[in-house]
């Protein structure tokens, strides 16, 4: 549009210049050759179009150069829309889990650069600043700051500050973003925008009784929440699980009770085509096929544990094993799966893993005991 508008200018100049040249050359043809009364209101009619098309044509340049001042505003407006717009959607996006990541050293030592909120964040300002005036970004830095520093101070203090205080620092949270949000539209639309009065927000968050869940829980939590959390994912997956609403808090707290003679392998079953199907603790985790009593015998079930990787057999169970890939030492509390299981946000999806593990292994199994049935009635 803007090469056409500048090809257009052009034109036009040429045509004022071969309209200028033309009437002076039948200025001079009229005085040279045309002296009677009738050449004179020729050449006046002509002179009067040519002076016509000169004023036409300055007017259309005018127009266009207004066309063109117009399409570039517009162009200009759409693209700070569409900026400002991106800014608050990443900006969600980085303090959605409340801090800002960067990026750090992982167990082997090496710098994990896979996430860099802090880089993303600073891209997004260098966006912003292409497109707004150097005053507009310092205030959005300074409430940029404002934001960061709550969340430093939010995430550092104790759970109990965080349940008392946490209307204060919503709040104070939503009073900088609002006017990150009325700064921008300020410089967008030209209009002033007053964000929402912190203290009645405050009064707002106030009354609704907010509550904040622990990201921590103690080792009698974490376990209880592994067994609810198993057998619902279980259930949920078709299993029918046995005692489903029973509660472990008592087992828990006799298990965590003493460090010699241990209460220990409690667990809950369901089952596989009358086959138990057993989930129980010892200080991990484990799972596998339980034998009704000791050292009792089942060919079919025996012949399927031969083609399944990694389980041990004992007197009291056909086969068992620990979790591949998500083992969990529940006496130590050393597993690197601790960690998503102190962080409410994965503990659920961490869980989900290690209940498509089991339900991986228990449909293996009722696929290879089929199998076995099937080749002893062919056999027989």
């Amino acid at each position: 549009m803007r090469k056409y508008l500048s090809n257009k200018k052009i034109g036009l100049y040429l045509i004022g210049a071969i309209l200028l040249i033309s009437f002076i050359f039948l200025a001079w043809i009229s005085h040279v050759w045309l002296e009677t009364e009738i050449a004179s209101q020729l050449f006046a009619a002509i002179a009067g179009a040519i002076i016509a098309a000169i004023m036409t044509m300055l007017l259309l340049n005018k127009q266009s150069e207004s066309e063109e001042l117009k399409d570039r505003n517009m162009a200009v407006f759409n693209q700070k829309q569409d900026v400002y717009h991106h800014f608050l959607e990443e900006l969600h996006k980085i303090l959605q889990d409340g801090e800002i990541t960067i990026g750090s050293k992982d167990k082997n030592g090496e710098i994990d650069t896979s996430v860099d909120e802090l880089k993303d964040l600073i891209f997004q300002l260098s966006f912003l600043q292409l497109h707004t005036s150097e005053d507009t970004i310092k205030e959005v830095l300074d409430k940029l700051v404002d934001i960061i520093q709550a969340l430093n101070d939010y995430n550092s203090s104790s759970e109990e500050y965080r349940q008392k205080n946490a209307p204060e620092f919503y709040s104070r949270f939503s009073n900088s973003l609002f006017c990150i949000t009325a700064i921008l539209r300020k410089d967008l639309y030209n209009e002033e925008s007053k964000p929402i009065d912190e203290n009645q927000m405050k009064s707002i968050l106030q009354e609704c009784d907010l509550y904040i869940e622990r990201s921590n829980l103690d080792r009698v939590e974490l376990q209880l929440y592994f067994w609810n959390e198993l057998r619902k994912q279980l259930a949920v997956k078709g299993y029918d699980i046995k005692d489903s609403d029973k509660d472990f808090t008592q087992d828990i707290n006799e298990y965590y009770a003493r460090a010699r003679n241990r209460y220990r392998w409690y667990g809950f079953d369901f089952m596989l085509s009358g086959i138990t199907f057993r989930v129980e603790i010892d200080n991990h985790y484990y799972f596998g096929i339980k034998r009704p009593s000791e050292n009792f015998q089942d060919e079919k079930i025996c012949k399927t544990f031969e083609k399944m990787v990694g389980f041990i057999k004992t007197p009291w169970w056909y086969g068992w094993r620990h979790s591949a890939s998500y083992d969990l030492d529940f006496w130590n509390l050393n597993s690197e799966g601790f960690k998503q299981l102190n962080n409410s946000r994965m503990r659920a999806t961490y869980i989900g893993h290690i209940a498509e593990e089991i339900d991986a292994f228990a449909k293996n199994f009722l696929r290879e005991y089929n199998k076995a049935a099937n080749n002893n009635e062919i056999n027989s």
